[in-house]
């Protein structure tokens, strides 16, 4: 049996189950986003800094992200373009209260605990 392609309605569909969750919904809506709409893969995700993703001032999230060859399956550099969609979403997940619980502190390393 052949793996029926995602669809974006099915994307959609994740993205608002996974926004349920008080407490991770924001977290896992970012993760969804950047795999989902920048292609990233998830080990790229979770190797993530700070400073990969926010701008100098911690304010913005950055209009690209550069991987490092180490940080990447194959091996190779490279740069992730996120459109606004992508940025808003990621956005999200760093205006959420860090208080909400210390699980969503924990998604990677550029979570609101830096």
């Amino acid at each position: 049996m052949k793996a029926r392609p995602i669809t974006q309605k099915d994307v959609e569909k994740t993205l608002r189950i996974a926004g349920k969750d008080p407490n991770l919904g924001a977290r896992n809506r970012a993760i969804i986003f950047l795999t989902a709409y920048a292609g990233m893969r998830i080990g790229e995700v979770g190797g993530l800094s700070l400073a990969d993703v926010w701008d100098r001032t911690a304010k913005k999230v950055r209009p690209s992200i550069r991987l490092l060859a180490k940080k990447t399956k194959t091996g190779s550099a490279r740069t992730v373009f996120l459109s606004e969609r992508v940025r808003e979403g990621v956005a999200e997940y760093r205006r959420m209260p860090a208080g909400r619980s210390s699980s969503t502190r924990s998604m990677t390393r550029w979570s609101r605990s830096g």
